[in-house]
């Protein structure tokens, strides 16, 4: 399986590929230069092979909204381009992935705004919190209950080898989208859309 694999829903620019079973990871440290970033990464991970890829993933959100603009458009055209499925994955599906047990993921939006979604047995969807709600949420769940990301107890690993292993566990599930039916998850307003009102 050959594939392209992106998250730019963060500070950090993180993609991989597989082409013909080698591992390809990239990861930029630069803050916030997705625009002008992602393109390269691709031609650098991917080259002249892009022909050879099964399918793309992206990380749809929730993050930051000009990143998740950016990696949803680049997922989208090039599926559209090459006629390949897209798998699309979230930020806190990406730091719950593999870890055992009920746990919660925290992804910072920014603004003293925070995503939670909760995994195992008793799963939660994915929900936007304020400082304040976050703590009486956090303080309220069990203690067996690992918190990753954010404000948790562990970091969560966002790296661009773990993407690859989500992306490539959910394209062996038939998890795959079409490219047109692709949407990011935006769970508050922009920035923009908060000033106007």
């Amino acid at each position: 399986m050959n594939y392209l694999a992106m998250d730019t829903t963060h500070d950090r620019l993180t993609a991989c590929a597989k082409i013909d079973g080698e591992l390809r990871l990239y990861e930029d440290a630069g803050s916030r230069r997705h625009s002008t970033t992602l393109m390269p990464a691709v031609d650098r991970l991917v080259g002249d092979r892009k022909d050879a890829l099964d399918f793309i993933a992206v990380n749809a959100g929730p993050g930051s909204f000009t990143g998740i603009r950016i990696g949803v458009t680049t997922a989208k055209v090039l599926a559209w381009a090459l006629q390949i499925p897209v798998v699309s994955f979230t930020s806190t599906e990406l730091l719950a992935y593999k870890i055992p047990g009920d746990r919660v993921a925290v992804v910072d939006g920014g603004n003293r705004v925070y995503y939670t979604e909760r995994f195992g047995p008793r799963a939660e969807a994915l929900c936007q919190r304020t400082e304040a709600e976050l703590e009486a949420y956090l303080r309220s769940l069990p203690e067996d209950v690992a918190v990753i990301g954010a404000v948790g107890t562990l970091a969560g690993d966002r790296s661009a080898a773990r993407i690859a292993a989500l992306a490539e566990t959910k394209f062996a599930a038939g998890e795959t989208t079409d490219c047109k039916a692709l949407e990011p998850i935006y769970v508050q307003l922009s920035q923009a859309e908060k000033d106007l009102k």
